[in-house]
């Protein structure tokens, strides 16, 4: 088990998160321009059998790695504690991200939300992310 799967206690995990990154050999999708993929797919499949992308919401979250400094949480946990909320032990500040996307399948919509985070949306240096992938 990961850091990046790990469960809070009492907290239930009912949608399959991935870790942040691929092996650097995969390339589960390849690289397309742009007005191409309809013509791939008819090339690489037998007729009639290239059906309708996908639709999918990936729900991205975000976190500095624990071994990274977190000012903002370091603020808001003294202002809990200013006001008197002592029970308030530590605080992690993050940012939560929700990206609806067009894929052929959802191994597909994976592999481009790893893309898309590993890209852009999170600094892999300083910060962890997950993603829960459903159906849209």
């Amino acid at each position: 088990q990961t850091g990046y799967d790990k469960k809070r206690p009492g907290e239930q995990q009912a949608v399959r998160t991935w870790e942040h990154s691929l092996p650097e050999s995969a390339d589960p999708v390849p690289k397309m321009k742009p007005g191409t993929q309809k013509s791939l797919c008819q090339k690489s499949r037998p007729a009639g059998s290239c059906g309708e992308m996908g639709k999918f919401l990936a729900k991205v979250y975000i976190q500095l790695k624990e071994s990274i400094l977190d000012p903002q949480g370091q603020a808001v946990i003294h202002a809990l504690h200013n006001l008197g909320h002592q029970e308030a032990e530590d605080v992690r500040i993050g940012k939560y991200i929700e990206v609806r996307l067009s894929a052929e399948n959802k191994s597909a919509a994976e592999a481009r939300v790893h893309e898309y985070c590993g890209g852009l949306l999170a600094n892999p240096v300083i910060e962890t992310y997950r993603f829960e992938l459903t159906e849209a």
